[in-house]
C-alpha cells in the first residue's frame, strides 16, 4: 500500500500520526515511488513528482524500445 501526501500534515490527525509512527518504525516512508514496466521489470522506474510519469514512464511502462 502507498500513501501519497505529506506526513508533516497528516500526522495532526491522530489516525494518520499512529500510521505513520508504524510507518516510521518499519523504515517505510519515502520520497520515491518505485515502479516497473512488467514487460522490462529489471528497468526500476523511481517516480518522485508527478511530471516523472511523464519523463520515466510516458507510453505508461517504461522509456525502452519494446515489440510488445
Amino acid at each position: 500500500m502507498y500513501i501519497i501526501g505529506n506526513a508533516e500534515t497528516a500526522v495532526t490527525v491522530p489516525m494518520w500520526n499512529d500510521v505513520c509512527e508504524i510507518l516510521q518504525k518499519r523504515d517505510s516512508i519515502g520520497t520515491k515511488l518505485p515502479l516497473s514496466c512488467p514487460r522490462h521489470p529489471e528497468k526500476a522506474i523511481l517516480i518522485e513528482e508527478p511530471k516523472d510519469f511523464l519523463k520515466f514512464a510516458p507510453e505508461g511502462g517504461c522509456d525502452l524500445t519494446c515489440d510488445k
